[in-house]
C-alpha cells in the first residue's frame, strides 16, 4: 500500500496523477483549508466532474494557466476541460519536487511527457516551443532547469511567491543565450510576456 493509498487527504496531490489526465471543472470558490503554522487559510479550490478527482487547491501560477484559455471569470470556467498533469520540474526550497500543473486538453488526448534535466550541463539553442514561445533557463545557483516555456516560468515563480520565497534568488534568461540574467522579480514584472531581456554577460551555474 502506498503512503497516498495510507494517507489519502482530501486533495488532489501529485501522487493522485501518474499519468495526465482530462477533466471537467464542476466548482472553483474559496476554502479554509489548513495552514502550515497549523492555523487555517482561505484558499482557491477547483473541484471536477469525474468523481475518481479529488478538489484541487489552485496556486496562482495554475490559475493564470486556466485565466489564458477560458478568462478572468471563474465562473466561466465551469463545465471547461483541463489537463491535470505532474510536471517533475516544480522547485520548493531548491529541491525539484514536482507539482501538478493545467493545461488545455491536447486534440489528441496526447501530451509529451515533461522531462527532467541537467543541473549542470549548458542548455542547447534555444528551439520554439509549441506557438513559437520563448524559451527560458533558470537557477537558483544550485539547481537549474533550462528550456522551459514562459507560462512554465511564470508559474514557477509564482509558486514561489506563495512560500513566501525571495525571488531575487532565482536567476532567468533566454534559453542557450549567454545573455544577462534577471533576477525573479524583475523578471515577474518586465518579462511575464515572451519579451527576451537584452544580452550581456553570463554568470549562470551552468
Amino acid at each position: 500500500m502506498k503512503m497516498s493509498e495510507m494517507f489519502p487527504g482530501k486533495w488532489l496531490k501529485k501522487e493522485d496523477v501518474p499519468h495526465p489526465t482530462t477533466a471537467t471543472i464542476s466548482r472553483v470558490s474559496r476554502e479554509e483549508v489548513n495552514a502550515d503554522n497549523g492555523g487555517k487559510e482561505m484558499k482557491v479550490v477547483m473541484a471536477f466532474a469525474e468523481p475518481h478527482l479529488k478538489p484541487m487547491i489552485l496556486n496562482i501560477g495554475n490559475a493564470t494557466a486556466v485565466t489564458e484559455l477560458y478568462g478572468d471569470d471563474s465562473a466561466n470556467w465551469v463545465g471547461k476541460r483541463v489537463e491535470v498533469y505532474t510536471d517533475p520540474n516544480v522547485m520548493f526550497g531548491g529541491k525539484r519536487v514536482g507539482g501538478l500543473r493545467l493545461r488545455a486538453p491536447s486534440a489528441n488526448g496526447h501530451h509529451a511527457a515533461p522531462t527532467t534535466h541537467s543541473t549542470t550541463a549548458a542548455a542547447p539553442a534555444p528551439q520554439p516551443a509549441a506557438g513559437g514561445q520563448q524559451l527560458w533557463n533558470y537557477s537558483d545557483g544550485s539547481v537549474g532547469v533550462p528550456r522551459q516555456t514562459t507560462q512554465q516560468v511564470v508559474a514557477f515563480l509564482t509558486d514561489l511567491l506563495d512560500q513566501g520565497v525571495d525571488l531575487n534568488t532565482i536567476k532567468i534568461r533566454p534559453s542557450g543565450t549567454t545573455a544577462t540574467p534577471v533576477l525573479g522579480e524583475a523578471w515577474l514584472a518586465q518579462y511575464g510576456d515572451a519579451a527576451a531581456p537584452a544580452g550581456g554577460g553570463d554568470d549562470f551555474p551552468f
